[in-house]
């Protein structure tokens, strides 16, 4: 029977222990090749060895091991912790620690470490550095902006912080440089190839292959994706999940334009269940903040708010490709992608609040609040595809029973552009003009609503006007959650008593209070 040892190791020193023939085996070592030299002479041959992942402390141990011809295995700490926790554990001490390790190791179909190269390694320190940095420069950034924000600021103070900046900024491409020539000798064709990938990146590339390392000592896709922990467990569906301040500087398509918030893609008609995000809230994402491009399976939309996005760094950058719509519901080449959005709202994006994105099937928007977007509060713009997904007409209406339904929807202002005049073009059949089209039923642009803050209990937030800052922090709607993981309750885009909005709206099945539903998305 083979004999695991397992080592619990810190800054200065490591445990080793092992049980062979019924008895327990015990060593305190210092960390260091003295401790390695003679842990290797006290433990019974042909041992194998195994230790949780502890930062930087049980690199120069596994290496020097493996180095030797001695297997080792690497675990994630949270698995021994829960192991330890199965086996109602109560004594906590690392010669206790060291016992479990080996107990846990022996008891799983456990696969051996793959030892990091030397560049691997370098590339881990050189990452580390450049996110320090960016930390810092994000930081020094934000002081910065208090501190121009104030007419008695400090000549100096400012000198000082803005050169503070451009030092980091130097240091920062410097490391991204060697970074960079270092990528080029050991990972060239493996990024290269990666970086073909749609929505894939530069910096996307180097950050998995400088985290992942050889993907070749992965037997499948299932194994790479389960050690990053991208899919612990299967699920369809997000309920009150926030996604905020994603940014893509170095992506394929350009600055900013390959960070959303959420989205859901390539989900084919017929295939698998409906995605729903319930309670979601998306913000300063430098892309847009819901983006369901190519996806052909219907998504359901609910409760969910998107703010800000377009914008990075707290909403102080301004990402020359960033997209930045709240809610983007295309594009469907092949009619599959018709998805409900309802009760939602969308504020303050760089573009549009709700966007169809040239899809080819229409969406239901239902009971929707858009609330001073950059360009447009509802974009409706479509376009026609053929039965192979052949896109055949610039931009076209939808139509009939392919149409856009849109119901009990607030746009505030009331701007909006392919709802009732939209623009038709088709060049190969020399058309291109303006026709009347769907322009839905019972929204505020229908029934001549311009509303204003009288309708509202609130129109301020700090969503609204602080920047430079983490919202998440700050007490709002999209301040930190409830208990029960809940939206914060708040005034803000509700309507008051004697709004122009309340029992406006169609019954269209939801609850409401009063003569009839009201429009947007709270009932008041």
């Amino acid at each position: 029977m083979e004999t695991w040892v397992g080592i619990d190791i810190s800054k200065d020193t490591f445990d080793a222990a092992w049980i062979m023939d019924g008895k327990k085996n015990h060593l305190k070592l210092e960390n260091g090749s003295s401790g390695f030299k003679r842990l290797l002479n006290e433990v019974p041959a042909g041992s194998r060895f195994a230790m949780e992942a502890t930062g930087e402390y049980h690199l120069n141990c596994t290496r020097y091991l493996s180095s030797r011809g001695n297997p080792v295995a690497v675990f994630n700490p949270f698995a021994v912790k829960m192991h330890m926790q199965s086996d109602l554990r109560r004594c906590k001490n690392d010669r206790a620690d060291a016992y479990s390790i080996a107990k846990f190791a022996a008891e799983k179909n456990t696969v051996c470490w793959s030892c990091p190269t030397d560049d691997e390694i370098r590339l881990k320190h050189l990452d580390a550095v450049i996110d320090n940095l960016q930390k810092q420069i994000r930081q020094s950034k934000n002081v910065l902006h208090s501190l121009t924000q104030v007419n008695l600021s400090d000549d100096q103070a400012v000198s000082i912080i803005k050169k503070t900046i451009s030092s980091l900024e130097t240091l920062m491409e410097r490391a991204r440089n060697r970074q960079l020539e270092m990528v080029k000798t050991s990972r060239k064709e493996e990024i290269a190839l990666a970086c073909s990938i749609p929505g894939i990146g530069l910096e996307t590339s180097l950050k998995f292959f400088t985290h992942v390392g050889n993907i070749k000592k992965f037997d499948s896709s299932r194994s790479l994706i389960s050690w990053i922990g991208l899919t612990p467990r299967n699920a369809q569906s997000g309920t009150n999940c926030d996604a905020h301040d994603n940014y893509d500087p170095l992506g394929w398509q350009g600055d900013g334009e390959n960070a959303d918030g959420f989205g859901a893609h390539y989900q084919k008609p017929g295939e698998g269940d409906t995605t729903k995000f319930i309670g979601c809230r998306s913000w300063w994402n430098s892309d847009d903040g819901f983006d369901f491009i190519n996806q052909e399976f219907p998504v359901v939309l609910e409760n969910c708010y998107a703010m800000g996005n377009g914008y990075s760094d707290y909403g102080l950058g301004n990402p020359k490709n960033g997209n930045g719509h709240g809610i983007k519901m295309g594009e469907s080449t092949l009619g599959g992608g018709r998805h409900t959005i309802k009760f939602c709202a969308a504020w303050k994006n760089k573009a549009t609040g709700f966007y169809a994105n040239y899809t080819g099937v229409g969406s239901k928007w239902l009971n929707n609040t858009s609330y001073m977007n950059k360009d447009r509060e509802f974009a409706m713009a479509s376009t026609l595809f053929d039965s192979e997904g052949n896109r055949i007409a610039e931009v076209a209406p939808l139509t009939d029973d392919n149409a856009h339904v849109l119901k009990n929807n607030i746009a505030f202002p009331n701007r909006n552009s392919q709802v009732g005049e939209c623009w038709e073009k088709i060049e190969s059949q020399n058309i291109d003009h303006y026709v009347e089209c769907p322009a839905g039923e019972n929204n505020t642009w229908n029934l001549n609503l311009d509303l204003t803050e009288d309708d509202f209990v609130s129109l301020d937030d700090p969503s609204m006007t602080v920047t430079g800052k983490d919202l998440s922090t700050i007490a709002g709607i999209l301040g930190p959650r409830n208990a029960d993981g809940s939206i914060p309750d708040v005034g803000f885009l509700k309507l008051k008593k004697g709004s122009r909005a309340i029992d406006k709206g169609e019954d269209l099945g939801f609850p409401f209070v009063g003569e009839a539903p009201d429009l947007g998305a709270f009932e008041y």
